[in-house]
């Protein structure tokens, strides 16, 4: 009896362990895809920010081809 005892307090402990692995591998993982997330989020501000920078261009050369080719200036 004493020797079945100790081969289930040994599985416990080996189950025990196993699940310790388990949530170290899991909170990684989270810190992991919080961190891409993070990243994510900043590249698409990123890309937010090129945007409105090449809209303004554009607006900027519309008006500068306009201007060439003769057409009045519309106001601001």
């Amino acid at each position: 009896m004493a020797t079945t005892h100790a081969t289930a307090a040994a599985a416990h402990a080996t189950a025990a362990a196993a699940h310790a692995t388990a949530s170290g591998t899991h909170a990684t993982a989270a810190i992991t895809h919080a961190t891409t997330a993070a990243k994510h989020a900043t590249a698409s501000a990123k890309h937010a920010t090129a945007a409105a920078k090449h809209a303004a261009a554009a607006a900027r050369y519309a008006t500068i081809a306009a201007a060439a080719a003769g057409a009045p200036p519309t106001p601001a």
